[in-house]
């Protein structure tokens, strides 16, 4: 009975959001017309891009931020290297960096997270704005006069979300269901959380912040492992609106199974030590963000973990009760379980369908879509991977490798 709730919950909300993302919030680029701003008139944008054992990525990183449209006496990046990474460190020296951008040498300690090395950079930073940018990410070349934009007409927000999509998304079955699932969340169901007035946690890249509110909440969690969500949800504690801009960053998605299972074991593990942290203080939350805040959080971070863990147990009971009805349940339960199933399995179809009309990806994807719901049965392995993570290293950070794709856009 509880497994029943804990899916007819998830399915409620995150359809819910879906589907009002999908009604009131389709994506328009042409919204930003970026241009009405003068140059004379940015103001200094940081741009910090963490980098950890990318040797191989160093030509793509430089001729990505050399790409931003951006006037570069107002452009701050800050490239930010742990100081044990000698070959990266040495990779980077082959090449020039334009004035616009210098290096900081984060001095090892624990935990070695991405988190820990932005803290660690913050203190340089000296932009009015700031954004994270992901070693392999290809921005959208006019996404910081876009959000200049947007935090200029939209006086209460505090923090952007750019949506995020994958490059590689034609390359194997894995990065198909990952470019789907990405598209789902960030084209539809943070714009609808949003529209909602939800806490949005954030995604890992390109989320534009405000320096002063940054500052003034504390900056990243260094023990948490998915800063971002974490962040997210503190912003709104704080009573900081996050709005969702329709400006895309390219990333490369994990093309083999033991690289996706380990970055999302990770993503898990953080969303699970962000739900811990914040029902510790159950009714402070509630008064700063709400019942419908919490529950937000609970079904975009806790519930889809546990139910994660506790699927193949279901999946397993409710096969064997169909066949040798040993749980004796009532046949009005049993008619539960099946419906909820089978609906959980088809709304996930019905949004991967979409989302393939909608950014016409037939090309791309084809008719792997139908295939969307059992991509989900890998995250009960990456489930139970984060837990035992949990439990004997929290704060170890999983690092993800990238590759120079041949299938950049």
């Amino acid at each position: 009975m509880c497994t029943n709730l804990i899916y007819i919950t998830l399915t409620c909300f995150k359809n819910l959001a879906f589907w009002i993302g999908y009604i009131k919030c389709t994506p328009d680029n042409s919204i930003y017309p970026y241009t009405e701003i003068l140059k004379r008139d940015l103001p200094l944008y940081t741009v910090l891009i963490p980098i950890f054992k990318e040797e191989g990525m160093i030509g793509n990183i430089i001729y990505n931020m050399t790409n931003i449209q951006y006037p570069k006496d107002r452009l701050e990046i800050l490239l930010i290297l742990e100081e044990s990474d000698k070959t990266t460190i040495e990779a980077l020296k082959k090449f020039n960096l334009p004035y616009f951008a210098s290096v900081i040498l984060v001095p090892y300690s624990l935990p070695q997270t991405k988190a820990k090395a932005c803290n660690y950079a913050l203190p340089y930073a000296s932009g009015e704005y700031i954004v994270i940018y992901d070693a392999e990410d290809i921005a959208d070349p006019t996404q910081l006069q876009k959000s200049v934009y947007f935090f200029t007409h939209n006086k209460n927000v505090s923090c952007i979300q750019s949506r995020l999509h994958y490059y590689n998304a034609q390359q194997n079955f894995i990065t198909k269901m990952f470019s789907i699932e990405y598209a789902i969340l960030f084209d539809y169901i943070l714009p609808g959380m949003e529209y909602m007035n939800l806490p949005i946690p954030l995604g890992g890249t390109s989320n534009h912040i405000k320096m002063r509110t940054l500052r003034e909440i504390g900056a990243w969690d260094q023990y948490n492992v998915t800063e971002d969500a974490e962040l997210g949800v503190r912003l709104a504690i704080h009573k900081n609106k996050v709005a969702v801009m329709d400006s895309i960053t390219y990333e490369e998605s994990p093309s083999y199974l033991k690289t996706w299972l380990y970055q999302r074991a990770r993503w898990i593990k953080g969303r699970m030590q962000t739900c811990v942290v914040y029902t510790r203080n159950f009714q402070q939350v509630v008064s700063k963000i709400g019942v419908k805040g919490l529950i937000s959080i609970q079904c975009m971070l806790g519930l889809p973990s546990l139910s994660m863990l506790i699927t193949p147990y279901a999946l397993l009971i409710v096969i064997c009760d169909f066949f040798f009805n040993f749980l004796h349940t009532p046949m009005l339960l049993d008619l539960v379980s099946y419906t909820n199933l089978i609906l959980h399995f088809f709304l996930h179809i019905a949004q991967a369908r979409v989302i393939i009309k909608k950014l016409k990806w037939e090309s791309i994807i084809g008719y792997y879509y139908f295939l969307f719901p059992l991509y989900f049965l890998l995250h009960m392995i990456a489930a139970v991977i984060a837990l035992y993570q949990l439990i004997t290293k929290p704060h170890h950070w999983n690092k993800t490798p990238h590759y120079t794709s041949q299938f950049k856009t």
